[in-house]
């Protein structure tokens, strides 16, 4: 095997720290920066190759963030309406931007305009984006590390109904939205509708956004009942949650608020990042034509080197051709940034090596219960919802992480495990809607669970059991 300099920098940043790692589909453009914030400055390391993706970044400094902002809510020193300040700010930067650019003619625009836009999101929108951070790995047992042993049997009796999504989710806001705009049939509706059909890899083409908001049209009726359906099960979710926090103490209300406002928080967050990601494309799209670039390797260009103009990305046209058949990159918390061609499945080996210090072997692994049940199925290991390997309904959707684009899968699954934790990522707050079993943060479940394996999923316990190992 060879050996890569890149890798062994990384390990050697790591330390002894333990890293959290996703191996999904994500464009180096959109996620490979360093998530860093003031207090805990984050490497992020990329391996790609095509639409395959390994996500990398220190996990102590990643977890630690949920627990120190709950801390400090907990202790009196920041309220949820400074944070939900916090938040519109990003929020309303993106809006901004999204309406400015998603009208313009780009191709109208000269390459140092280009550039600014690039520069905008890179100086403005990331910094606001990483100060929400905090929501992401949120969970029962950091919310106890601060709380204390001794209010244990508080958080238990209020933990799972605080787990309950009370707002309208992506899935039914995006529906409102689309039936909204094809009922109106006013002007630039492909543009507008864009960043509902935007994910971490790139945006749908104006065919496939054609083709949906058709469907939408052709089945209007249809579509309103279940959107109104939707909202009326949340209303009534709303209902019963504010006669049920009218029983508990002040110090549990004050528990249950926290937690429902991250899971919401990191639900309509999905939004100006939508945008944002959005606005990147279109502006990326006119940059890499003028450099004479095809767009098929516009998601292996760094955020960082866009910024740095057409005429750059021009001079290193040939390098950017070679990254989609195998390449790594590191991000530093000081903005620079290494980009490592590799052999896609060596290094991924030496990672899997380096990262052995979990077991993988195991015929049983546990995790958060995000959604109770018992169930059997067989084990299908996704990481790219493109390639759903013959899902049939009733399989156990088995990934590091889900997204909007999972959905159609999460619908057909008899389950859901997930490398990923926290009360308030998608898996968790998705499974609960569709009452679907769910055990979230797994750390290793894409790398104990084959495909085709017959799995029990205990997700009043938290565990899952391999009860036959698929022939190799």
């Amino acid at each position: 095997m060879m050996a890569y300099e890149i890798l062994e920098k990384f390990k050697k940043i790591i330390g002894d720290d333990p890293v959290f790692v996703a191996r999904t589909t994500l464009a180096p453009f959109f996620m490979c920066v360093p998530w860093n914030t003031e207090e805990h400055p984050i490497h992020c390391f990329f391996i790609v190759k095509g639409r395959d993706t390994q996500f990398a970044i220190n996990e102590a400094g990643y977890f630690t963030l949920a627990t120190e902002r709950f801390r400090e809510y907990y202790e009196g020193k920041v309220l949820i309406k400074e944070l939900e300040e916090k938040y519109l700010v990003y929020e309303e930067y993106t809006r901004q931007l999204y309406d400015e650019v998603i009208g313009k003619n780009l191709s109208k625009l000269t390459d140092e305009e280009l550039r600014e836009h690039m520069r905008f999101v890179l100086e403005t929108l990331y910094p606001e984006l990483l100060n929400t951070i905090y929501i992401e790995t949120i969970d029962y047992d950091k919310v106890l590390s601060v709380i204390g042993v001794e209010r244990k049997r508080e958080l238990d009796t209020i933990w799972d109904q605080a787990t309950q999504s009370n707002f309208v989710s992506f899935d039914g806001r995006y529906l409102r939205n689309l039936i909204e705009l094809v009922s109106t049939d006013g002007e630039n509706i492909i543009q507008k509708a864009k960043f509902m059909f935007t994910n971490y890899f790139w945006s749908k083409s104006d065919d496939e956004i054609v083709q949906a908001l058709d469907d939408i049209r052709n089945n209007l009726a249809e579509k309103t009942e279940e959107m109104e359906s939707i909202f009326e099960a949340v209303g009534e979710r709303e209902r019963e949650n504010t006669i049920w926090k009218e029983t508990l103490t002040p110090e549990s209300r004050r528990l249950v608020d926290y937690i429902q406002f991250v899971m919401r928080l990191r639900d309509i967050r999905k939004d100006p990042i939508a945008r944002m990601l959005t606005v990147m494309i279109e502006v990326a799209t006119v940059m890499v034509t003028r450099a004479g670039i095809e767009l098929r390797f516009a998601p292996y260009i760094l955020l960082y080197e866009y910024v740095q103009g057409v005429e750059y990305l021009r001079s290193i046209r040939d390098d950017i051709s070679t990254r989609e058949q195998g390449c790594a990159y590191l991000a530093n918390p000081d903005h620079s940034y290494e980009i490592s061609r590799c052999d896609f499945e060596d290094i991924m080996r030496q990672f899997d090596d380096w990262t052995r210090y979990y077991v993988h072997d195991a015929d049983e692994l546990k995790g958060q219960i995000a959604c109770r049940g018992l169930v059997r199925g067989i084990a299908r290991v996704i990481s790219d919802p493109q390639d759903d390997r013959g899902f049939q309904d009733g399989d156990i959707l088995v990934t590091s992480m889900t997204r909007p684009e999972f959905v159609p899968i999460m619908k057909r699954a008899g389950a859901v495990i997930t490398n990923e934790g926290g009360i308030t990522c998608h898996a968790a707050i998705v499974s609960r809607e569709l009452k679907k079993p769910c055990i979230i943060g797994t750390k290793i479940a894409t790398q104990v669970l084959k495909d085709g394996d017959l799995v029990e999923v205990d997700a009043d316990n938290g565990v899952v059991r391999v009860i036959d190992r698929v022939k190799s």
